[in-house]
């Protein structure tokens, strides 16, 4: 069956068969579990169809406007073996596509300011995520401020340290890094 028009759409959803529809067309609304979300990047999920099955169907398709979490509830589409994620089941909070949280120390040997590279878990982010820092510790230093330096990217950022004048200290920061949709940080 090719595309469907409006028309053959809303007499398929409603029940009322159009004359391009198979016969043996029976879509059914389950529910599901999302069992693993790393191939979402692809359009792709593995999930628990209902109590049908105890072993995650893979290569599961889902509708745009849906952001796959792992253990979401959702509604899937079924015909015969074709499966359709449609969304999530239960309300809740929109989460996050992807994040990501660290720890880095930044060691400044009578400088005024030290970088260290951050790298993200491998495929984690599809754009380069939001990341946020937060000192550790207060330091009794003279004036200090924390950054992120070149530009955050999909495999990490530079985590950076200055100083009013130089020090020899240590600086221990945390990171977080959060991608919001698929395809932007912010939202």
């Amino acid at each position: 069956m090719g595309l469907m028009d409006d028309r053959q759409a809303a007499a398929i959803l409603g029940g009322r068969p159009s004359a391009s529809t198979p016969k043996d067309f029976q879509p059914r609304m389950r529910q599901g579990v999302v069992t693993d979300v790393t191939n979402r990047a692809s359009g792709l999920i593995s999930i628990l169809l209902g109590s049908d099955t105890t072993t995650p169907i893979p290569g599961v398709s889902f509708l745009a406007s849906y952001t796959p979490v792992l253990n979401d509830v959702v509604w899937v589409m079924q015909n015969g073996t074709d499966l359709l994620v449609i969304g999530r089941a239960s309300g809740g909070d929109i989460q996050p596509f992807a994040m990501a949280s660290g720890q880095v120390t930044i060691n400044l040997v009578a400088a005024t300011q030290g970088i260290q590279a951050v790298t993200f878990p491998t495929g984690r982010f599809t754009v380069g995520p939001n990341v946020s820092l937060t000192a550790l510790i207060g330091l009794s230093t003279p004036a200090w401020w924390i950054r992120t330096g070149g530009g955050t990217n999909t495999t990490g950022f530079n985590a950076v340290v200055n100083t009013a004048s130089a020090v020899t200290a240590a600086f221990t920061l945390h990171w977080i890094a959060v991608q919001m949709t698929p395809t932007a940080a912010d939202g």
